[in-house]
């Protein structure tokens, strides 16, 4: 009875710590953690017990995670590989997550803040400020890292405490409560000293800012088709019988960048990998119109049902470092007639962000159908 007793109270005291935002000490012995594989240990690294996994995951069962701190110390080798935190984890094919690049140390994409979608990883759509920053690393080495994450925005630090290395100013998925975890990719990583702060009431150092707009002529609605496969697509489309009727569709809008992340609307298959994007314009006479637009992985550009442009954007296409981000890099001229007009773009995706954006140039004489 006193041993009952005793656990009670101790489980009542935890619960009373994270409602009061204290932090919460996670050990990775805990039963809590489910791994993804048995390729992990416990040991001790450099004076720090810590947990040793290689490639795969691990995810903490034991709370709920919203807002507040998460911070760890990690240490990985200098080699090629991607170690990551997961938060606000909702199953295994949705989540928010931040993870480093041991082999781009220094560079610009050292690490990267992303959002998973239906299982897809978004890092060609989300790049530069506001999702990575140059750092270099130390290997074999520890190194902290705290994570402050307060509704729709976050705060990542490493080493340095005083001054957050990036500040991602819109999560990408809702603000809910998940689990947290960690992910590692091609190399082991080892991980020690897990605090989780689990609060509504944490600070940001950097002072919240409207968020840019769209800038004029930007697509910022999309028309989304379920998802088909762009071989068959495209042979009827070579045969002009596309019927696009026989298609479900969703509306989206798009993100402050003008990017709409595909995979937020409809889970790709391995057969079924692309979908078609529209939209309707209005134009009071038959004209020539410049429309700049980006995509990823591959595209096929439509203008009234006639195929104009096939664009392949995959990774490591062109050579071996091109990454395949996305941006107004392509141009293609649209043949309008006078009134509406229909314009499709068939994207396709391989590797790493499923995407599409675009803008028109002169918009005098054009109308975006909603």
């Amino acid at each position: 009875m006193k041993l009952i007793r005793s656990s009670i109270m101790a489980l009542l005291l935890g619960l009373q710590t994270m409602a009061f935002g204290q932090a919460q000490e996670i050990s990775f012995s805990s039963s809590q953690w489910r791994f993804g594989n048995d390729k992990h240990r416990i040991e001790t690294y450099k004076g720090k017990e810590c947990l040793y996994m290689e490639p795969g995951f691990t995810v903490y069962e034991g709370l709920q995670f919203k807002n507040g701190i998460i911070e760890y110390d990690v240490s990985f080798a200098n080699t090629r590989q991607f170690s990551g935190v997961v938060f606000r984890r909702e199953n295994d094919t949705n989540y928010e997550e931040v993870y480093l690049r041991p082999h781009q140390s220094g560079k610009v994409d050292a690490n990267q803040y992303t959002p998973v979608f239906n299982g897809l990883s978004g890092w060609q759509l989300y790049h530069g400020e506001g999702h990575g920053a140059p750092y270099s690393y130390k290997f074999d080495e520890w190194m902290h890292v705290k994570l402050i994450v307060l509704e729709e925005r976050m705060e990542v630090y490493i080493d340095d405490m005083e001054k957050p290395l990036i500040y991602v100013p819109q999560l990408k998925r809702a603000t809910r409560a998940g689990e947290i975890g960690f992910t590692t990719n091609r190399s082991f990583v080892r991980l020690a000293n897990l605090k989780v702060m689990p609060s509504d009431a944490v600070e940001l150092k950097t002072a919240e800012t409207k968020l840019p707009t769209p800038e004029p002529g930007t697509i910022t609605s999309w028309q989304i088709s379920e998802v088909v496969t762009p071989a068959d697509f495209i042979k009827e489309a070579e045969k002009n019988q596309v019927d696009l009727s026989a298609l479900k569709w969703k509306a989206h809008g798009v993100e402050y960048t003008g990017t709409l992340n595909l995979a937020r609307v409809w889970a790709r298959t391995k057969e079924k990998n692309a979908v078609v994007a529209k939209f309707k314009l209005n134009a009071n006479s038959e004209r020539i119109q410049a429309f700049h637009f980006g995509y990823s992985d591959k595209v096929h550009v439509f203008c009234n049902g006639r195929l104009l442009y096939a664009g392949d954007n995959t990774y490591r296409t062109r050579d071996y470092r091109h990454l395949g981000t996305i941006g107004y890099f392509d141009t293609v001229f649209l043949p309008l007639q006078e009134g509406q007009n229909e314009i499709w773009l068939l994207v396709t995706e391989a590797f790493g962000g499923w995407g599409v954006k675009g803008k028109l140039g002169d918009m005098d004489g054009l109308s975006i159908v909603p």
